[in-house]
């Protein structure tokens, strides 16, 4: 990066560099020499700064702090006159980490700098500017002489439960998760690294029930008259609850006396840099206090994803620097969520003492342990010998590198096994149940809507079946939160297989109890569609010939589109020119093609049938769940006289009864001869669908042979 032009600095020190391409900078140019200085931090030192490409880059904003760093470690000085200029300079291939001190910067700018310095591996520090010249001059100061402990141990906590995991260790780190009324006092602890990952509002963080805060004592008095929450400039807590007419505060702990080297503040906004005040939060109280050499801090939304916690304690430990446990929180996050919210106060080069290093990736892992996990794969903890008490398991994967975290209380776990979700039935059903959430809505408000419309014990069945799906829903949004871990992520065996058992059984029963729901409402009233009267609107592919046929008679068939007020979703019907409607439901395959082609779900069979025979049918163009729970009832649709129909499936050799177009062996009613509706009530993946066709009951002695569509 050859400089095109020099003026002189508004302070004394380096030159302003004006660049032009992205060539690296000479290693002999004034600017990037570095001073000496007797007695210099080992620990962050790297061979030649220079030749390495680590500088500190500021602007005149930020000038007195980074003069200050460089005065106090030699690190190369580089000036550039405004953000622009300094986001050039971040682009030049030659630089390997910077340490930026630009005054109070924008979101924009910070947010901007860091993607882009991920995505190119530049390891990027920040000097604390968002609160004026002395507070980044201190910050400068306290980064460049902060010393870290010799023997380096470490906290994660996570306010989630992980797992069933409440406590693990593992190379000097404690992994801690749920309420832990002593973790206060672990605060106070000498810790190499602690990552605190929990619920707050940037200027707090929920720790339970007490409260880390950026102000637990007093109010700031260049905070006041701010747009600052009002406990930061003398109001009261906005975290106090009312008791008995008066605020009760949480107890707090002062994020500043948090004794860690490295801290990872893993709540939303941690460092705040918008409307309000920039630097009234967490993260500014930390880097301020005596504790904390490098901060660890989100600018937007952080995923929480604990895993990577772990994976900066396993980099830091083995002795890598500092900006690279950024890198790896940062792209945890980019796979998760989409973006790179991790900015680090702090020296780039910071280091940890190094020690032993991570564990093997044999498949046996300790305590806490990193495991190879192929991309739509779970992690399968095998179970322990049979009369050992089970371990509690926590399993999460490390988004974007293919491996993922196994945590066990007690330890060691044992083999993990890879299972690719494709044949592991707990992730199969669970990504159904979740598929089923809008269909299950919609059959709520249908067995509300037929609680009001069917009398008596139908009523009542129909009212506890739509208690049945709220529950459902509740429970899937449980399961959309990631709990079970185990079944998102893995887990031991037979808790996995146990939790399917259990879930299916339940699955499947709402499947049976919706069914009897929907064939009493159609037996009654006929299919939705026409019970209801609805609107429809007929919606052909295209003005002409009809491109729609009905699947027992040949005849050409309408499809329409229509909406019951209380439901959220369209549903779809296909009327017979001959037949009547012969299909309600979701939106089903459609397509021109010949009168053979089976485009709707249809109940396959003779049309004519004597009174009191049995005859096969075959249900086809059902959506397949991978769970094979459906449920299915077979009626004829409403006469004032009884016509009771029984219907059992048909197994032929080894086919199971959820088979993709499974039979039924249909036992036709002894009633008056005549045309009839053979109504199929479908429930499958929580969807209700309605199948309907003609069936034409013969005289019990009709000799006409039956006839098949």
């Amino acid at each position: 990066m050859a400089p095109t032009a020099r003026r002189p600095s508004p302070r004394t020190g380096p030159p302003v560099l004006h660049v032009s391409g992205g060539r690296p900078m000479p290693a002999d140019h004034p600017a990037t020499q570095p001073a000496t200085r007797p007695g210099a931090d080992a620990s962050r030192a790297e061979a030649d700064p220079a030749a390495d490409g680590n500088v500190v880059l500021c602007t005149p904003e930020g000038a007195a702090a980074a003069e200050r760093f460089h005065d106090l470690t030699g690190r190369p000085l580089l000036r550039a006159a405004d953000l622009d200029e300094a986001g050039r300079l971040l682009a030049d291939p030659g630089l390997t980490t910077a340490l930026l001190s630009v005054g109070p910067a924008p979101l924009g700018f910070v947010a901007s700098s860091v993607y882009r310095a991920h995505r190119r591996e530049l390891g990027l520090g920040w000097i604390m500017g968002w609160r004026g010249v002395e507070t980044a001059v201190a910050h400068a100061a306290k980064t460049a002489s902060y010393r870290y402990h010799g023997d380096p141990a470490g906290l994660v906590w996570s306010s989630a439960v992980l797992g069933s995991v409440r406590e693990a260790t593992v190379d000097g780190l404690r992994l801690r998760s749920g309420p832990a009324p002593d973790l206060p006092r672990q605060l106070q602890e000498a810790n190499a690294l602690v990552a605190l990952s929990s619920h707050g509002r940037g200027i707090d963080m929920w720790l339970g029930e007490r409260m880390l805060c950026s102000a637990p004592a007093a109010a700031s008095a260049d905070l006041r008259g701010q747009a600052v929450y009002p406990c930061m400039q003398g109001g009261p807590c906005i975290r106090a609850r009312e008791v008995a007419g008066r605020l009760q505060e949480p107890e707090r702990v002062d994020v500043a006396s948090v004794r860690a080297d490295v801290l990872v503040l893993d709540s939303c906004r941690s460092l705040r840099i918008g409307l309000d005040a920039p630097g009234a939060c967490l993260a500014t109280a930390a880097v301020l206090g005596p504790h904390a050499g490098s901060v660890l801090a989100a600018v937007g939304d952080a995923e929480g994803t604990v895993a990577a916690h772990l994976d900066a304690w396993r980099l830091l430990r083995g002795g890598a620097p500092v900006h690279r446990a950024v890198a790896a929180e940062n792209a945890a996050n980019l796979a998760a969520a989409g973006s790179a919210p991790w900015v680090l106060l702090g020296d780039p080069l910071t280091r940890i003492p190094r020690s032993g290093g991570a564990a093997p990736h044999d498949g046996h892992v300790p305590e806490i342990g990193f495991v190879d996990v192929p991309g739509e794969a779970v992690a399968v903890v095998a179970d322990e010998p049979e009369g050992s008490a089970p371990s509690p398991v926590w399993v999460q994967p490390l988004p974007g590198t293919g491996r993922a975290v196994v945590a066990v209380r007690g330890g060691p776990a044992g083999r993990v096994v890879a299972v690719p979700r494709s044949q592991d039935l707990p992730w199969l059903l669970r990504e159904e149940l979740l598929a089923a959430a809008p269909a299950l809505a919609t059959s709520r408000k249908l067995a509300a809507v037929a609680a009001d419309l069917l009398p008596g014990p139908a009523a009542e069945r129909a009212q506890a079946v739509a208690q049945a799906l709220d529950d459902r829903l509740a429970r899937n949004a449980r399961l959309l939160a990631g709990r079970p871990a185990a079944v998102v992520d893995g887990g031991r065996a037979h808790d996995r297989l146990q939790w399917h058992a259990s879930e299916l059984s339940r699955w499947q029963q709402l499947h049976e109890d919706l069914g009897e729901v929907l064939a009493a409402f159609t037996r009654a009233l006929g299919p939705m569609q026409t019970a209801l009267h609805l609107n429809a609107r007929e919606t052909p592919a295209a003005p002409g010939e009809p491109t729609e046929w009905c699947p027992y008679c040949g005849s050409p068939a309408n499809r329409r589109r229509f909406r019951l007020d209380t439901l959220s979703r369209a549903r779809h019907a296909v009327v017979c020119w001959s037949c009547d409607l012969v299909y309600d439901g979701p939106p089903a395959s459609r397509g021109p093609g010949p009168p053979s082609t089976v485009r709707v779900p249809a109940l396959l069979g003779p049309l004519a049938v004597p009174a009191g025979q049995q005859a096969e049918y075959r249900l086809v163009g059902i959506p397949p769940a991978p769970s094979g729970v459906r449920a299915v009832r077979i009626a004829v649709e409403s006469v004032p006289w009884p016509m009771p129909v029984e219907a059992g499936p048909v197994r032929h050799g080894s086919e199971e009864a959820t088979e993709p177009e499974p039979r039924f062996a249909v036992l036709v009613p002894d009633g008056p001869p005549g045309l009839y509706s053979l109504v199929t009530s479908v429930v499958v993946r929580g969807e209700t669908v309605t199948v309907k066709r003609p069936l034409h009951i013969l005289p019990p002695d009709a000799k006409e042979p039956v006839v098949r569509t």
